[in-house]
């Protein structure tokens, strides 16, 4: 109130807010009192006139139950005073059938907590669509393997097979003959082309080069004649022999051109877990990774009693050569674990202990360091030579094909 008794207008307005607030929530409690005061609610949805039923969808109904409310302060588990004979079977009646029978009459009204509101009653939709639909079944061909009966008694045995196998393609089944497991170096002699195929344990031989995807003319699997393959590694020829290393065997065998399955080897090398192999029909090559050297034989003197005649590299000059080739008269090694190539033009400079006339991927001789560019190199590894190109593949990691051309 101001100083002459008038009250401001602001605060009028409040009060005149305030009774009107009052005034609705008394309407509110008033209404939600009643004594009858019960809430229903359709137990189905109707599809509505505008809905689109061309596609043929089936409406849902939906099973919504009866809600009763109890009056505002009263809990639905007390007793609700005078309603006994209203002909309503409130929910305290419902859990206390013998209060007021005339209500409820013995039975459960639907939503009451007697009845599960998702079990549908008779007559009520089940919201199932009852269109019939069909599932395309196409058969792959996969076969499954069903035990009959488990054995009871025994144990197992050293050396025993397996007797079913999970994620393979088959026992003694390598996928076909164009599916390879970790091959090797492939080899030819101009007119050959022979590959071992090193997890499939088997060699594979084409009398030709397979230019449009053609299988291989003869597979030997798992041995050829007397030898059986443990672990190979590297396969060679030229016009006089044809060569298999094998790793665990520690040994080089040497058959006299391309062999029969029951042809056995002419004779073999003792070499101390030989690798890769190369041979230009003069030398060849015994690649030993972790002697971290190259063994260089004499074709014309060759027999089961050979030496090298020349162990090119070491300890401290190679790191983990991963292939030394001999070609028309050259000699490269893949020094992978040094990231570099060495070159010798002429082969016996190789065998006179002399160093590399070329070293590729690296600036001189200390120069180790893994790089990646046009001039580097990341753990080279195999080697090739045509006479015009020289083609490096490297060891993982970078996986990169280098051409080197050659320089007039």
């Amino acid at each position: 109130m101001n100083q002459k008794g008038f009250i401001q207008i602001p605060i009028l307005i409040a009060i005149i807010v305030g009774v009107l607030v009052l005034g609705g929530a008394y309407v509110a409690v008033k209404r939600f009192s009643q004594p009858t005061g019960q809430l229903s609610v359709p137990t189905s949805v109707e599809q509505s006139p505008q809905q689109n039923t061309a596609s043929g969808t089936t409406p849902v109904a939906s099973a919504i139950p009866t809600v009763n409310v109890a009056p505002l302060g009263q809990s639905p588990n007390q007793p609700s005073g005078d309603k006994c004979g209203d002909s309503i079977c409130d929910a305290f009646e419902t859990a206390n059938p013998n209060t007021c029978p005339q209500d409820c009459g013995g039975s459960v009204p639907s939503g009451s907590p007697g009845q599960s509101p998702r079990q549908p009653t008779q007559g009520q939709a089940t919201g199932q669509n009852t269109q019939s639909s069909s599932i395309s079944v196409k058969a792959t061909g996969a076969k499954y393997k069903t035990v009959s009966s488990k054995p009871t008694s025994g144990w197992f045995q050293t050396g025993q097979d397996a007797d079913l196998m999970l994620s393979g393609i088959d026992f003694n089944n390598t996928g076909g003959p164009l599916l390879f497991n970790h091959p090797g170096v492939v080899a030819s002699d101009g007119t050959h082309l022979l590959l071992a195929d090193r997890n499939n344990n088997r060699v594979l031989i084409w009398n030709k080069l397979p230019t449009n995807g053609e299988k291989p003319d003869l597979v030997f699997a798992s041995s050829i004649g007397n030898v059986r393959f443990q672990d190979l590694k590297g396969v060679a020829m030229d016009d006089r022999y044809f060569y298999l290393s094998d790793y665990q065997a520690n040994k080089v065998y040497i058959w006299k051109g391309i062999s029969g399955q029951n042809d056995n080897p002419l004779f073999s090398l003792s070499v101390q877990e030989p690798q890769r192999l190369s041979s230009d029909g003069k030398y060849l090559a015994v690649t030993r990774i972790y002697n971290h050297s190259i063994d260089l034989y004499s074709i014309d003197t060759l027999s089961a009693n050979s030496k090298p005649i020349a162990s090119v590299g070491g300890v401290g000059k190679f790191n983990l050569p991963q292939y030394g080739m001999v070609s028309q008269g050259h000699l490269f090694v893949g020094d992978t674990g040094f990231n570099r190539v060495h070159v010798w033009k002429d082969i016996n400079d190789a065998i006179a202990g002399k160093n590399a006339d070329v070293i590729l991927g690296a600036e001189n001789i200390q120069d180790t360091t893994a790089e990646i560019g046009r001039n580097k190199f990341f753990w080279p590894a195999a080697p090739a030579f045509d006479g015009s190109f020289l083609w490096i593949g490297e060891f993982k990691f970078s996986e990169r094909l280098l051409r080197f051309s050659v320089k007039p």
